[in-house]
């Protein structure tokens, strides 16, 4: 029988909700994004890759999916998240989502908001 708690165990230092999530890019776990317990419980399930930006030094984790008549398409992981959200975008014209800090591996939905996209 156990009688005390294991005083090295994670748990009692910090919530679980307060842990850092990543959710990776490739098999060697050498590239991630960051998101929220709650999508990190969601997007693990699937197998996420990396799609470089123009330039190269940027890039957004993304999966195929179907569309609803069946046609592969890519998903975007901070796209879904914004989604899951169940924020809508205020306007026709904001129909991408933006990362406020810049870091488009910064998927938690604090830092994600719908954008407008110029030229």
């Amino acid at each position: 029988m156990v009688t005390d708690v294991d005083d090295w165990d994670p748990n009692k230092f910090q919530s679980i909700t307060d842990i850092e999530h990543r959710i990776y890019g490739d098999r060697w776990c050498s590239i991630w994004a960051v998101v929220d317990y709650e999508d990190y419980l969601w997007a693990r399930q699937y197998k996420w890759a990396l799609k470089l930006l123009r330039g190269g030094k940027k890039g957004h984790l993304y999966r195929t999916g179907r569309d609803d008549n069946g046609r592969t398409k890519i998903l975007y992981l901070h796209v879904e998240i914004m989604k899951r959200t169940g924020v809508e975008p205020p306007s026709d014209a904001h129909c991408a989502v933006d990362h406020r800090d810049g870091d488009t591996m910064h998927c938690k939905r604090a830092n994600l908001r719908w954008a407008v996209i110029e030229g």
